[in-house]
């Protein structure tokens, strides 16, 4: 099967991610992406759909616009898709409007990992915003979400009958990751942060960690810095010599040597707090599972409650100013339990945090089935 992608940004680690699901298991991948960066040469062919930026909401609707016009004019490779998998909101007004505008019909698949906190609000913003989301829904034969509290928080709310699918942000091709690589133990407790750096608070509270326990803790920061939501990084923590940015990372190339650098992992957001932040699980507890990371996170989120099912790392409630140095200083004077929590992550079955191959043929079945039966 051919699959035309929309995607919001071609660099984007789990766009890559998913694109190899789909080629892993036997299908061909169109792209037709926007980015957040200069052009560079992809592992699928690619339609580029020109430059966006993050945040700029009025901007990525005028890039649509733009792409809509660009598609009409060479609809070939568009053409020849069997299925088209849109990424975000904005893809999908994106393919739905060229498909509309060029009188083609094809199964579309919406894939939600983030809902925008102008869908989420109960504002009268909101609700215009979700009913132009509802009737590009209509348009679908599938949405695909990655954890179910945004099906019982969001769409279940404001979305009733839709067809879902429950993918969560698992690893893939298992053949391929790196060995696992542990660091000499250290007399410091290392705590990672990696990932989408997007949440100001959860640069602050590791901040004031640093802060509390210098000589005994190390903060560990890798990935890729959100400047519209948590401005100069790297300013904010040059004064402090145990909180270190490290850089960008490439997934899966580096997951083993950045989880192997640290004791736990912070699985905080509060980037959209009460909102997607709360639904969300985030890719860091399926990377830090696979390495036997434990994780550190919120009680009162989604995280939460999958690291305290499991009982594979620690959970805090609010106020997190408070309760994040106790744990800290918990584990200090009581490293085993690390080591505890380290071992239940290395014995629950390799299906957690690995999404196992023909994952996607069920999204893709399920999606032509649906459509089918809608005509």
């Amino acid at each position: 099967m051919r699959i035309g992608f929309f995607g919001h940004d071609a660099h984007d680690a789990a766009i890559a991610k998913r694109v190899r699901g789909f080629k892993r298991d036997g299908h061909e991948v169109q792209g037709f992406m926007m980015r957040r960066g200069p052009d560079a040469p992809h592992e699928w062919d690619n339609i580029d759909l020109g430059l966006s930026h993050d945040g700029r909401l009025w901007h990525r609707y005028k890039m649509v616009r733009r792409a809509v016009r660009q598609l009409k004019k060479s609809p070939e490779a568009l053409e020849a898709c069997d299925l088209i998998y849109a990424r975000n909101p904005d893809m999908l007004l994106c393919a739905v409007s060229t498909l509309q505008g060029l009188n083609m019909e094809k199964p579309i698949i919406y894939e939600c990992l983030d809902v925008h906190k102008l869908l989420a609000r109960d504002d009268f913003r909101a609700f215009c915003a979700r009913q132009v989301e509802r009737r590009l829904m209509k348009k679908t034969a599938l949405t695909v979400i990655s954890s179910p509290a945004f099906y019982d928080n969001y769409f279940a709310r404001h979305h009733k009958g839709m067809n879902h699918f429950l993918l969560e942000n698992r690893l893939i091709n298992p053949e391929i990751l790196p060995a696992p690589i542990k660091t000499p133990p250290s007399s410091l407790l290392r705590i990672g942060w990696f990932g989408m750096l997007r949440c100001a608070r959860s640069l602050s509270l590791l901040k004031q960690i640093a802060e509390q326990f210098p000589g005994q803790v190390e903060i560990i920061i890798h990935g890729k810095i959100s400047k519209h939501a948590v401005g100069d990084l790297e300013g904010k923590i040059k004064s402090l010599a145990n909180i270190n940015y490290h850089g960008s990372y490439k997934a899966p190339d580096d997951l083993a040597k950045i989880y192997g650098s640290v004791d736990v992992v912070w699985a905080g957001d509060f980037s959209q707090a009460g909102l997607n932040s709360k639904w969300l699980l985030p890719n860091r507890i399926y990377e830090g599972g696979f390495y036997a990371t434990p994780p550190i996170a919120p009680t009162a989120c989604q995280t939460g409650k999958w690291v305290s099912e499991r009982e594979i790392g620690f959970t805090l409630p609010e106020a997190l100013e408070m309760s994040f140095p106790l744990l800290v200083q918990q584990l200090l004077e009581n490293r085993a339990v690390i080591e505890e929590k380290s071992q239940r992550l290395a014995a629950l079955d390799r299906d957690v945090f690995i999404e196992p191959k023909g994952a996607l043929d069920e999204i893709l079945r399920q999606a032509l089935e649906n459509h089918q039966q809608g005509r």
